[in-house]
């Protein structure tokens, strides 16, 4: 199968399936004939899991300890309960405060954090907050970066194939347009290392 057919069987975004890749939950193989990704139906198997995980708001890297089976599943179900629950007693009092400032005369410019004990508000929530910032951030700096790799490899797969057709009717491609299908690759690639760096920064 396609990426593009695994996208509509199970209804993960294309760079959603690519990211589980880069974490190493999936491994496809690629073709001989183009390099391009075959996803077989043990992968579609996987991405299922993965889906009904991530659903339950198991994050990725605990999916992966458990496919490593660096932790059983039980011991992981009984972690993920412990945080729900703190995440359900932090927003009982996040709904306490806000029905609280609903019921009173507040406004952006009279509004004063500390009578609602803001401050205590944002010692619990406030690195999850700031944590959900980044992970938006590197998710949108991730899909730039699946676009440029789909780029290279379209290019890369229209170039050799182009190639292999002009070399068996005895014509070569002009110089010109050699060095220029190069430069544009390689700009390609200093754009995604850029891009790797601004990722690899966000995630320290």
């Amino acid at each position: 199968m396609t990426i593009k057919e695994v996208e509509e069987k199970v209804g993960i975004k294309k760079t959603n399936i690519r990211f589980y890749e880069e974490a190493g939950l999936l491994k496809p193989e690629r073709s001989k004939e183009n390099n391009y990704r075959i996803y077989s139906q043990a992968d579609v198997d996987i991405l299922e899991k993965i889906k009904f995980l991530r659903s339950l708001g198991i994050p990725v890297e605990d999916i992966r300890r458990l496919e490593q089976e660096k932790i059983s599943f039980k011991e992981l179900m009984d972690q993920h309960v412990q945080k729900l629950q703190k995440e359900k007693e932090e927003k009982e009092k996040s709904i306490d405060i806000c029905q609280e400032l609903s019921r009173s005369d507040q406004t952006f410019f009279n509004l004063n954090p500390a009578v609602v004990c803001a401050e205590d508000i944002w010692q619990v929530k406030g690195g999850d907050v700031m944590r959900t910032d980044r992970i938006r951030q590197i998710s949108k700096l991730q899909e730039k970066d699946k676009k440029i790799v789909d780029f290279i490899e379209t290019i890369s797969a229209v170039f050799l194939g182009l190639s292999i057709v002009l070399m068996g009717s005895g014509y070569r491609w002009p110089v010109w347009v050699t060095i220029g299908a190069a430069a544009v690759m390689i700009g390609a690639h200093v754009v995604r290392c850029r891009i790797r760096s601004k990722i690899h920064g966000l995630q320290k």
